[in-house]
């Protein structure tokens, strides 16, 4: 993995393979974006959602990750993981659009009363 395979609102795992600081104590993060990275490197400056064991996000942080190749992919996008749209198989009805029915002079709206 690249600084620029990093997917925006991607889950991953950073942790022992990404440098010295995460080695005993590894996160679990949701990216904001990639803050710096250069270009022939394999490092990078984050901005992250630390998430929690429920998957909940409780901090903000921009953190440096010296090897962006160690992090782990927790939501991986793969075309047969990406959820598959459904074609309506007949209209019905509900796409009928509704026509209303002329009105009669002994058939006066009165107030309160809609169509």
């Amino acid at each position: 993995m690249t600084p620029g395979d990093i997917r925006r609102g991607g889950v991953y795992r950073i942790g022992r393979g990404c440098g010295v600081p995460y080695e005993w104590a590894p996160l679990t993060a949701r990216i904001i974006r990639v803050v710096e990275a250069p270009r022939n490197g394999d490092n990078a400056w984050l901005d992250l959602y630390q998430l929690d064991q429920t998957g909940r996000a409780f901090a903000r942080r921009t953190v440096y990750v010296g090897q962006v190749s160690g992090m782990q992919d927790l939501m991986p996008q793969t075309p047969a993981d990406l959820p598959q749209r459904r074609r309506p198989t007949n209209a019905g009805p509900a796409a009928t659009p509704r026509i209303p029915r002329p009105r009669t002079p002994s058939d006066p709206i009165t107030p309160g009363r809609t169509r």
